[in-house]
């Protein structure tokens, strides 16, 4: 059984110190037990001082629960303080604060903030499955409100397949709303049945009676598009029994939803005055912030036509009017939208047009780069096949010079050689005539003998000229 909340601890007057931690534990246990309790949860502990726990850990629960009591702008103020002193907090618990204040401001109409809260705690929390979870719910409430209903539906199922795993004590039940909405204005009326009749069942489940009411609403209002009005009564009946086990005053969520639908029900028989007189228009009023605004603006157009149908017009021009302001508020959000979802596109695509310029002015360095590089190595062989050529020129300069120089000695050589092979002739001659005289032969072997010795030494030159001439060579 739950714990009667007079056992809980009293508010901040009635004490001079917080909740120590085991009383902490109470509120939170408190509320598993009965989530029904979670707006009378949320008055005790707004009135508190600071708890002991920290004080993070303090705003998520009162967000959870303010979420719970679909009162999120409630815990807007101590989510931004938590927030201001949250940066020695892990990344995780700060997500947490960011996707919960993204609500809050989602419910008050702030979405370019909202938007900016979700950046943060989707960087924050990747590694945390309950924060990536909690992000979607969001997204699919601020595609919701600003009536992109295909993304709503997209996002809202992807939320429920993230929270089905998770043990989280909060009302995750609540996209199973955002989703019958979304698929109501995208005409898909078995998805819509099927997603009110899934998320009612799981409601009255986890004692969720406000947010079964809720769903129970949509089921009214299907019956009564259909013109099924015994049906919707019986369907009305259900959900008035189920925000009455909720418990709250007449503006607690799920009894409003059920006065307004009560109030439909009359109009649809034709008892208009009923209808305005039934409580339905401030009911309607209490929901303002809790309605999307084209719903809200819908509502409000019925009311004016009961008005009007129940001889009141003044009255009905007034909800007309207020009907209006509001659609020309949505319609002035969603062309805010529209252009920073244009004016994001159109960055996105400079930026792929700038990526694009720069990897084709860099591909175009590279092939000049390339281009350059070859033209240096061509030049640098060119440069290395003049200096071998000057050098082959100056060898062939060298070696004419050479063989002009050697052809004297050479010529010369010849000469003496040529003189000493007569010499020796006339020599060898005698000696076979047999009449050599002694003289003779002496002066013929020593005159062979100086032309060898000449041209021996004129050999020994040459040879000379040529050692260098090698050696010259082998240098270039």
């Amino acid at each position: 059984m739950p714990e009667p909340l007079s056992q809980l601890p009293a508010p901040a007057q009635e004490q001079e110190q917080a909740p120590a931690a085991q009383d902490w534990a109470r509120y939170r246990a408190a509320y598993r037990a009965d989530p029904g309790q979670s707006e009378a949860l949320l008055a005790q502990l707004l009135a508190l001082a600071a708890p002991r726990v920290g004080l993070a850990e303090y705003a998520c629960f009162v967000a959870t629960l303010a979420l719970e009591a679909r009162q999120p702008r409630v815990a807007a103020p101590l989510l931004r303080q938590a927030l201001q002193a949250a940066q020695a907090l892990p990344p995780a618990q700060r997500a947490e604060l960011h996707v919960h204040l993204a609500r809050a401001d989602i419910q008050q109409l702030h979405f370019d903030d909202a938007r900016e809260h979700l950046t943060q705690a989707r960087a924050l929390g990747q590694q945390a499955p309950l924060v990536q979870a909690l992000v979607l719910a969001a997204r699919a409430l601020l595609a919701h409100r600003e009536g992109a209903m295909a993304e709503s539906v997209a996002w809202a199922r992807q939320a429920l397949q993230a929270f089905l795993p998770l043990a989280w004590e909060g009302p995750w039940v609540q996209v199973y709303a955002t989703l019958a909405v979304a698929l109501r204005a995208l005409g898909d009326q078995a998805g819509r049945a099927a997603a009110l009749s899934e998320g009612q069942a799981l409601c009255q489940a986890q004692r969720r009676w406000g947010e079964a009411a809720n769903l129970c609403t949509g089921r009214f209002d299907m019956a009564l598009e259909a013109g099924a009005l015994a049906q919707a009564r019986q369907v009305l009946d259900e959900g008035t029994a189920l925000a009455e086990r909720a418990g709250g005053g007449p503006e607690a969520p799920g009894r409003a939803m059920q006065c307004v639908s009560h109030g439909r029900w009359l109009a649809a028989q034709g008892r208009h005055a009923e209808a305005c007189d039934s409580g339905a228009r401030e009911a309607l009023a209490s929901l303002k912030y809790r309605l999307a605004p084209f719903e809200y603006a819908l509502r409000m157009n019925e009311l004016a036509d009961w008005l009007v149908a129940a001889g009141r017009p003044q009255e009905g021009l007034q909800a007309a009017c207020e009907a209006q302001q509001v659609e020309a508020q949505n319609r002035d959000q969603s062309s805010r939208r529209d252009l920073a979802l244009l004016a994001e596109q159109l960055a996105i695509e400079a930026a792929e047009q700038q990526r694009a310029h720069s990897e084709a002015h860099a591909q175009r360095l590279e092939r000049q780069q390339a281009e350059l590089a070859a033209t240096l190595q061509r030049q640098r062989e060119l440069q290395d096949e003049l200096v071998e050529a000057r050098k082959l020129a100056g060898l062939g300069q060298l070696l004419v010079g050479l063989a002009q120089s050697l052809e004297p000695p050479l010529r010369t050589g010849l000469q003496a050689l040529q003189r000493a092979q007569q010499e020796d002739d006339a020599l060898l001659a005698q000696l076979q005539a047999g009449s050599p005289t002694r003289r003779g032969l002496q002066q013929g072997l020593q005159s062979s003998l100086l032309a060898c010795q000449q041209a021996q030494g004129l050999l020994q030159g040459v040879l000379q000229q040529v050692d260098s001439y090698r050696e010259l060579r082998d240098e270039a």
